[in-house]
């Protein structure tokens, strides 16, 4: 499914809502859903990739892009950092686990 486009020289982003919404109206709450999203194992999260010429609006290229360049290092880690949250947090769960077995 794709979640960040760029159509008649703008950038759009899907919202909660299922929604395009232009790009320069994303908040941090966006954003925050949408690392939930790219982070998930079974949803195919896809993005038009920036060109030199298909964004024309300023203020569209510069977010989409520091967007698109953040989103595209996380899909291309993606299995590293979901292997590193994993062992982070695996003797915590472990412990949680044993906590409420105990109760």
């Amino acid at each position: 499914m794709i979640f960040l486009k760029i159509s008649n020289g703008k950038g759009y982003f899907r919202n909660e809502k299922n929604e395009f919404v232009e790009i320069d109206a994303i908040h941090k709450e966006d954003i925050l859903r949408l690392l939930e999203v790219i982070t998930l194992e079974d949803i195919s999260f896809e993005m038009d990739q920036m060109e030199d010429n298909n964004l024309q609006n300023a203020t569209h290229k510069i977010i989409y892009k520091n967007i698109y360049e953040k989103f595209l290092e996380l899909q291309k880690n993606k299995n590293r950092f979901l292997d590193e949250s994993e062992k982070l947090y695996k003797e915590a769960l472990q412990r949680y686990q044993v906590d409420e077995l105990l109760q």
